[in-house]
Parts: structure tokens; sequence; C-alpha cells
């Protein structure tokens, strides 16, 4: 009774997601199309590989609705769980789907404000853990279950990474928007965002401080860049180019706050 009642859970859970999936599709896509609201090519980059995500949960559901309306106990969903998600279109239709997810926002909210969620997907790892508890192992669909959990987890990781990944590089997108002074964009397939921090460059002059401004402080991956509070770019260096070394006394916090700066963030 508990394996049908977490098998039954799935289902749910697929129907509500393949509901979502499908008014994306039929209430705004389409719709999109067929009115000429906005260009195709933006149609494009907003529902990139939507349709191919519903194609595969559609398999899905189609295959364990089937198992569980001629349930009986002893009957196995590992395998059906594991055949429907290893598939390589699989990973290519959500890994595309992760890896456009912010240009597909940015063209959103320019001209709608639709927000789809894809959650659903990561329910269906929480449930096959919950199904993987109340399966003992002689039954039959243990093993199926375990090479099935595996397998859901590993794309969830795999996705996680390329998201990561994607957040990092729009990170320099952003920063490009931002800045002033600009003479060509730093965003680039293979450049990523790293770190940010402030602090207060000084010019000192026989231990004093004569000058003191407020900076920021952009790694990239490949790159160091320096910007005033207001994102003006003042200069920027290949990060292979740049060598870290100390000379004189440096500059005391106590030296700082004698210029009435409070940052604690010193380089």
């Amino acid at each position: 009774i508990k394996r049908y009642t977490i098998i039954k859970c799935i289902l749910d859970n697929e129907r509500i997601y393949m509901k979502n999936l499908s008014k994306l599709i039929l209430e705004y896509e389409e719709p999109l199309k067929e009115n000429r609201i906005i260009g195709l090519d933006r149609i494009k980059v907003i529902f990139k590989h939507v349709r191919e995500i519903y194609q595969c949960h559609q398999l899905f559901n189609m295959a364990l609705s089937d198992r569980a309306n001629n349930w009986q106990n002893s009957d196995a969903i590992g395998d059906i769980i594991y055949a429907s998600f290893s598939k390589s279109l699989v990973l290519k239709a959500y890994s595309s789907f992760v890896c456009h997810f912010h240009n597909a926002m940015d063209s959103i909210k320019e001209t709608c404000r639709l927000v789809p969620s894809f959650l659903n997907f990561l329910k269906l790892v929480v449930l096959v853990q919950a199904l993987m508890k109340v399966t003992p192992f002689p039954h039959s669909d243990r093993l199926a279950l375990q090479m099935s959990l595996t397998q859901l987890e590993c794309l969830s990781e795999t996705l996680a990474e390329k998201r990561r990944d994607t957040l990092l590089k729009h990170k320099v997108k952003q920063l490009d928007m931002h800045c002033i002074g600009l003479s060509k964009s730093f965003a680039s397939s293979k450049r990523y965002f790293v770190r940010q921090d402030n602090m207060i460059q000084c010019v000192i002059k026989d231990g004093s401080i004569i000058k003191a401004k407020h900076r920021q402080l952009f790694m990239l991956s490949d790159m160091l860049r320096m910007s005033s509070k207001r994102y003006e770019v003042k200069w920027c260096v290949p990060i292979i180019d740049v060598d870290v070394t100390q000379e004189g006394k440096g500059v005391s916090l106590s030296m700082i706050q004698n210029k009435n700066f409070n940052k604690q963030s010193i380089f």
C-alpha cells in the first residue's frame, strides 16, 4: 500500500508538471506565434526545448500510468523510471533549457511577466527516495529503483552544475550592463564571474595618505577589473599578468579611519 501511495504521488506530480508545460505551449507559445505579438526568434529563445521536455515526461507518464492501472504488489516501476530518464534526449533538453534560462527570462521581461516553474522534476527525486525506503531488498523492484535513483541524482547534479556555470557567466553580462566607459563587452562564452569586493585605493607619500577613493574590485575567471562605486571602469588586466607583492609598511586600519573611511575590506 505504501509503495502504491508513493507511485500515485509521482503520477500526481507528473500531472501537475505536464499541465504547466502544456499551458506554456497552448496558452502562451502558440497564441504568440499565431498573433505575431513578438518575433519568432524571441519566441524560440523563450520556449527553447519546452516541447521536448514535455514529450519526455509524456512518455514517462503513459508508461507509469499503464503500470499503475494494472498494479500488483510484486510489480516494479524502477525499470520505467530508469528507461525514461537515462535517455540522452532528456539530458540534452534539460541542459539546453538550463543554459538558456537567463536569455529566456531577459526576453520575457521585455515582453510579458511569464514565470514558469520547473521544480516538479526535482520533486521526482524525493519521491523515488521515499519509494526506496518502503521497497525492501527481496523485492524485484529494488535494484531497478536504485539504478533509477542514481540516474536521477546524476541528472540533477549535472543540471545544477550547468545552472551554476550559466549564472556565473550571466553575472559578467550584468556587470557589462551597469559599467560605464566600456570600449567592448567583457561577456563571453568562456568567461565567468568569481567574486567582487569593496576596497579603498590609497596614494601614500612619506608614510601619509594623501588621497583615498572607494573602489570595487571584480575578479573574473581570466581578468581583474577595478571600477568606481558608480561602476565606471578604471582599469582591467588579465589574471596571468597580475603579481601580488608587498612593499613598505602598507596601510593600517587606523590610517584609513583617520581619513573618515569606515570600510572593513581593505586591499
